[in-house]
């Protein structure tokens, strides 16, 4: 489906399509109406530009040996485990 076609039909189904492509998405209480949290979206096009590299990754991480693998683990557990209270 082309993006004309889908803009149409979520139109007509009464949806703002835009709150989907690459806008905040917040969090609101039902009760006070207040932000509790928000998100930031992101496009289609940059989802699959994430995942693209995200596969990059992977097939560039697969080729490490796995005892330096573990290695590389245990230091950024190291580092996590140093900074605790700070990322709590």
């Amino acid at each position: 489906m082309d993006k004309s076609t889908l803009s149409n039909v979520t139109e007509r189904l009464g949806i703002d399509l835009s709150k989907y492509l690459g806008t905040d998405i917040h969090s609101i209480s039902p009760i006070s109406g207040t932000t509790m949290a928000s998100l930031r979206a992101d496009t289609p096009a940059q989802v699959t530009e994430r995942i693209s590299r995200a596969q990059q990754a992977f097939l560039q991480w697969r080729t490490v040996p796995a005892p330096r693998r573990g290695e590389l683990i245990r230091l950024f557990g190291e580092e996590l485990r140093q900074h605790k209270q700070a990322l709590g």
